[in-house]
């Protein structure tokens, strides 16, 4: 989630700069509205509706917008975020498939477990109808348990509290 929010803030950043993905308006002849091209394959298919001439104007105009969009990118490093972004959740899908097929033998494990089914079901962890927000509610308590004091005390045993260790001496050379 932290990757797509880098991302999302350096695109636009980089629309903010340039104005805009590269792209040119050409107007065809008997078309009300510009048509909106943004590939140099796109212009070049319209030279039987346009001429030769503003295909080479509209093609040298999407090449000097794209260079534009290649210079800011490289420094503000939108591209980088990009492919980042897919490396990661490439391999966030790659170990979420892992972790549903494994057994998990700690609580800690089944919790990832849990976290990775709800993440895979519902990838923003918004989806409110039931039972996904006491779903989520319960594996926050698993991951997060909210003690106050006198519950704590409750729970450790009194020779604990004493400052003895449950492992025996641990440290000492008699251990």
């Amino acid at each position: 989630m932290q990757a797509i929010k880098v991302r999302q803030n350096l695109e636009q950043q980089l629309l903010d700069e340039v104005g805009g993905r590269p792209f040119v308006e050409i107007m065809v002849a008997g078309e009300g509205e510009p048509r909106i091209v943004s590939s140099l394959k796109d212009i070049s298919a319209l030279t039987s509706h346009i001429g030769k001439e503003a295909v080479a104007q509209a093609r040298a105009l999407l090449r000097q917008r794209q260079r534009e969009w290649k210079k800011a990118d490289q420094r503000i490093g939108y591209s980088a975020a990009l492919l980042a972004e897919e490396d990661i959740k490439k391999s966030e899908g790659i170990s979420g498939r892992v972790l549903l097929v494994m057994q998990p033998y700690h609580l800690i494990e089944i919790a990832a477990k849990l976290h990775c089914l709800f993440v895979m079901k519902d990838p923003d962890l918004k989806l409110e109808q039931d039972p996904w927000p006491q779903l989520r509610m319960m594996l926050k308590e698993i991951i997060q348990p909210r003690f106050t004091p006198p519950e704590l005390l409750a729970i450790i045993p009194h020779h604990l509290s004493a400052g003895r260790s449950p492992f025996g001496q641990l440290g000492s050379s008699t251990g």
